[in-house]
């Protein structure tokens, strides 16, 4: 989880350096994959962002049915109310914004190293650690 957290976080740093928005959208989306489980409010603010952004690539077929599935998935840790509050959120973001969002929940799972798996778990469990969660299922840390 590390390596991987390491990798993207070199990989959106050399697609904004670059400014290959394309190849930035689709790191975005794996990260969103990845981080689904331990911070699914921002794994949905991407793809909620990447449903209007005319660089994110338009999804078909398998790959649109897999997103489909996760995003499901992921509405259904939030809840429906947090659901509709992450989305209404995420379009008042825009993409420097999220990005920095990706970066640091990257970050915090990174410095969670073993525990990451267990950082934030859906609403009404018991949450390890004592981890609380915003209303966007970000895991507040003080």
């Amino acid at each position: 989880m590390i390596e991987a957290c390491d990798g993207y976080l070199e990989l959106l740093e050399h697609w904004l350096r670059t400014g290959e928005l394309i190849m930035l959208w689709t790191t975005m989306r794996n990260v969103a994959e990845l981080l689904r489980p331990l911070d699914p409010g921002t794994a949905l603010m991407v793809w909620e962002l990447a449903s209007g952004d005319p660089y994110a690539a338009d999804l078909s077929g398998p790959a649109d049915q897999a997103e489909t599935a996760v995003i499901g998935k992921a509405e259904r840790q939030l809840g429906p109310q947090r659901t509709a509050t992450v989305r209404a959120h995420a379009r008042e973001l825009d993409r420097s914004t999220l990005v920095q969002r990706l970066r640091t929940s990257l970050q915090r799972v990174r410095s969670a190293g073993p525990a990451a798996p267990r950082l934030v778990e859906p609403p009404g469990s018991v949450l390890s650690d004592q981890v609380e969660v915003d209303e966007f299922g970000w895991a507040v840390h003080e």
